[in-house]
């Protein structure tokens, strides 16, 4: 149906139970949270998430436990790049 509409057949021409269920599936698509390409999040060092984050190495150690990007390997801490972007996104939309 979509295909339809991209290779040009008009609005008009669908019929009401079809308007429905392109409209369905339009408000489904805008509701869910867009894709994420994982291959694209880079591990950051203290320095350059703190940096990011605009506070001080030590903020970020004190805070490793509660904060939702921190990702530890080999028993050292690391800050996933994308978790500090959503981080981010949701405090400056309070």
């Amino acid at each position: 149906m979509i295909d339809d509409l991209i290779a040009g057949a008009a609005l008009d021409a669908l019929s009401d139970a079809q308007l429905a269920a392109l409209l369905a599936r339009i408000a489904a698509r805008l509701a869910a949270p867009p894709a994420q390409n994982l291959s694209d999040d880079r591990l950051l060092e203290a320095d350059d998430a703190a940096a990011r984050l605009g506070v001080g190495r030590s903020w970020l150690y004190r805070r490793s436990k509660l904060l939702p990007f921190v990702v530890r390997l080999d028993g050292k801490i690391r800050f996933s790049s994308r978790g500090i972007d959503r981080f981010i996104a949701a405090k400056t939309r309070r």
